[in-house]
């Protein structure tokens, strides 16, 4: 069986948030980007564990070619 990974940047919030879980409900496991300096990581990676889904978040700057 061939392991499905998604990434969505942006996917801690609004659209980004509704695509990330239904990936994951698809059985994808799921990457998420971020802003670098996001405060607000720790907290939703911790509020979507407590609804049983786990995520890997990492920052990257899509607007610095180098940096993706």
């Amino acid at each position: 069986m061939t392991k499905k990974i998604a990434v969505v940047t942006g996917g801690m919030g609004g659209l980004g948030e509704a695509i990330s879980t239904k990936l994951q409900d698809a059985g994808c496991t799921v990457v998420v980007t971020h802003s670098p300096g996001n405060a607000g990581v720790a907290s939703w990676l911790e509020r979507m564990a407590k609804e049983g889904r786990q995520f890997s978040a990492y920052p990257v700057d899509v607007a610095d070619h180098e940096s993706c």
